[in-house]
């Protein structure tokens, strides 16, 4: 222990500081775009949710100390961050009163300066069988920025992942819901009575998502499990799991029922790509179908990759830099759009790897609206994206499809990506 920080397995110490009740502006109304520019913005926490009891929910979070900054005092040889954490409870996107505030203080030493996780957690009251918003502003001390996150709180149905608590250390929740073929993980439900957890797999390879201009044949998912096997609770409602294959595992108290926790595998490194064979696939975008089917029958793949993207850029140089762009995109695409698959074949993930990240960002309860160009401007672009009730991922969203898109997703395929020109963008 030293000064004020104490650790409790392996978590930092918080201070509450305040309380108070009052309202806020509509979070639907705010630009929220910098979630989806990683490069905007200094810190990049994660949050996690368990709801510990009928009244209160937990909030985990994770932070980078390199994202941070440590200063050394004149009276102590340490380096130390101080860094505010308000949150605001409200009871959606569209809502204005305050359900609960406050304000903690997190003081953390790091006597040899080196990369670690800043990790701690506090309640927020949550007295009713209801859906929250929460929204959590992190405020670096000394470099005096500040950084606002919203999290959902699914509470209204007992069955809601939410409701259970995801680890691979003791105390520490995943904070993701993909996990690798070597990570065990241990879930722990919270109601420790329920004596075992029905697992449902499903092993399913969607198709990518279809241009923004086109009819969209209706999305279905079988919902028949290809197995389902039972793993039992000991006495704290704990089990142990790993994956064993690639595909969607969902943890149930009901062997009938859709709700409750899921995992998803995808391929080995996600969200990163970094196999020639996994590049193939999400060139489906900008290549016509003889053009993707010979790569993806290609004998060196790595090679036709890289021929295809030399060609483009009209150098190995610029093509290069070309494959560093789009698969970046991939990954980012992956990080912020998974859900019962991944990121890159979802409509927004299709939108974030042909256009980039939106300029402006509008968040309701049930839907998004992305923004290219000047708000106010008629040449703007805008995407709207209509949140889907799916069972197995709360981050599910369908693109509302137009002809109006078809000219601007042409320009941008074949005159930016096919022509080299994104070698000249931000």
């Amino acid at each position: 222990m030293k000064g004020s920080i104490q650790r409790i397995s392996g978590f930092a110490a918080l201070t509450v500081l305040v309380f108070s009740c009052g309202s806020l502006r509509m979070a639907y109304n705010q630009d929220l775009s910098d979630m989806y520019k990683p490069e905007a913005v200094a810190m990049h926490p994660e949050l996690q949710v368990y709801h510990a009891s009928e009244t209160v929910s937990d909030i985990y979070y994770s932070l980078d100390s390199k994202e941070l900054l440590y200063s050394r005092q004149a009276d102590s040889p340490d380096f130390t961050t101080v860094v505010f954490i308000t949150y605001r409870l409200t009871a959606s996107y569209e809502s204005r009163a305050i359900l609960d505030s406050g304000t903690v203080k997190l003081l953390d030493i790091n006597k040899d300066n080196i990369r670690k996780f800043v990790r701690g957690k506090f309640s927020v009251k949550t007295p009713t069988l209801s859906n929250y918003l929460l929204r959590v502003t992190f405020h670096d001390v000394h470099r005096n920025l500040e950084f606002d996150r919203f999290i959902e709180l699914f509470k209204s149905n007992p069955g809601s992942p939410q409701y259970y608590f995801v680890s691979k250390e003791p105390g520490v929740p995943l904070f993701k819901t993909t996990v690798a073929g070597n990570e065990k993980v241990l879930i722990n439900y919270h109601r420790p009575s329920k004596g075992k957890l029905y697992v449902k797999y499903f092993k399913r390879d969607f198709p990518v998502a279809t241009p923004p201009f086109s009819t969209l044949e209706t999305r279905t998912f079988g919902y028949k499990a290809d197995s389902l096997f039972v793993l039992p609770l000991n006495d704290s409602g704990s089990v142990s799991f790993s994956p064993f294959k690639q595909g969607i595992y969902n943890f149930s108290t009901d062997s009938n029922g859709r709700e409750g926790l899921t995992l998803y595998r995808f391929n080995d490194g996600y969200p990163d790509i970094n196999r020639a064979d996994q590049m193939i696939n999400p060139l489906r975008y900008i290549t016509s179908k003889d053009e993707f089917d010979m790569i993806l029958k290609s004998k060196n793949k790595k090679q036709a990759v890289e021929n295809f993207w030399i060609n483009c850029g009209g150098s190995k140089d610029k093509g290069r830099e070309m494959i560093r762009k789009y698969y970046n995109r991939v990954r980012e695409a992956n990080r912020y759009f998974s859900s019962y698959l991944e990121g890159w074949k979802t409509d927004r993930g299709m939108i974030y790897l042909i256009f980039g990240a939106p300029n402006v960002v509008y968040r309701a309860t049930d839907s998004e609206t992305w923004v290219y160009g000047e708000e106010s401007n008629v040449n703007a672009l805008t995407f709207n994206f209509d949140r889907m009730a799916n069972p197995f991922s709360d981050n599910d969203y369908c693109l509302q499809r137009s002809d109006v898109y078809k000219n601007n997703w042409f320009r941008e395929v074949d005159d930016v990506w096919r022509q080299g020109r994104t070698y000249l963008q931000n």
